[in-house]
């Protein structure tokens, strides 16, 4: 039997109801059958659930036990056991639309590009703070709930950064760009990302969160190890104001009537949250560093 033409790749972690809809509707893709497709779960959970939900509702997906680390791991430690010529990394909260392997198909045959991004869209805002509601609608993001890349070339690049929680899509695009990886936006490939509903607990990890910008900008040569720290907690300091500036200036200018509560809450809180942020910060530029000097001996 010949080998797949597609893998497609999908991290979870205790969720089996919400990936049994994005199961369901890769099952009802309407791809020409003489195009093989295999379906790998990477499972990062801590019990059995998944696994058996996928035994018994979805035999034919290969299950896959994840490292434990993190998305990126999970999708990369997936990714070595694909057997495709292109690999397909979608989230298990997302529901791809029927033409959306077809789409990609027609694109990654024309053997142009390397790498190719999807569409995501909201199909349920909300003018809500306490959703969560990503969309990529016209590209340049490389969110990583909707990504593809040619199985040679995305290990070539290094596959997805294991250091990073939360900005590994960036970190992989700025590589994909500087590097000359032949991409493309498939807009045809959409899938659909409800919103998110998420507690009060979202609060602290969202003041938190910035932390990974320090990380990232190490990774992408944003940030040199070279200048003094004093130096370096300044430029942190400075860099996070002007962020909380410039974005409370894009509420006026930028105003978007169906947003307008999710946008104003998150940015006031911004504000409120400096005094635990820029803690985190300056932590943070102390232990980023020390794991850029460890990974460079």
């Amino acid at each position: 039997m010949p080998e797949p033409f597609f893998s497609v790749v999908i991290p979870t972690c205790n969720r089996p109801e919400i990936l049994d809809r994005c199961l369901t509707r890769l099952h009802e893709q309407n791809l020409p059958q003489d195009i093989r497709v295999e379906i790998l779960v990477g499972d990062d959970s801590q019990n059995d659930n998944t696994r058996k939900f996928l035994a018994d509702h979805h035999p034919g997906i290969r299950w896959i036990q994840g490292t434990r680390k993190g998305p990126s791991a999970n999708r990369n430690h997936a990714a070595q056991e694909a057997k495709g010529q292109w690999i397909i990394f979608i989230d298990d909260d997302t529901e791809p639309h029927p033409g959306f392997l077809k789409a990609y198909h027609e694109m990654a045959s024309r053997n142009e590009f390397k790498a190719l991004e999807g569409r995501i869209v909201c199909p349920d805002k909300r003018n809500s703070p306490f959703y969560r509601m990503p969309e990529n609608l016209e590209g340049g993001l490389f969110t990583s709930g909707n990504l593809a890349f040619e199985k040679n070339a995305f290990f070539k690049l290094g596959a997805f950064d294991e250091d990073l929680v939360v900005m590994e899509d960036l970190e992989i695009a700025h590589r994909i760009r500087t590097c000359g990886c032949p991409h493309a936006f498939c807009k045809g490939a959409v899938v659909d990302h409800r919103a998110h509903r998420f507690g009060w607990k979202h609060l602290l990890w969202w003041a938190l969160h910035h932390r990974w910008s320090i990380l990232y900008d190490y990774k992408t040569g944003g940030r040199k190890l070279s200048v003094p720290i004093p130096v370096t907690l300044l430029q942190t300091t400075t860099k996070h104001l002007l962020l909380l500036l410039r974005t409370t200036w894009h509420l006026f200018s930028q105003h978007d009537p169906k947003t307008w509560r999710n946008r104003w809450f998150w940015q006031t809180w911004g504000w409120f949250s400096l005094p635990l942020t820029l803690p985190c910060l300056w932590f943070s530029e102390f232990k980023y560093r020390h794991l850029m000097r460890q990974q460079k001996k």
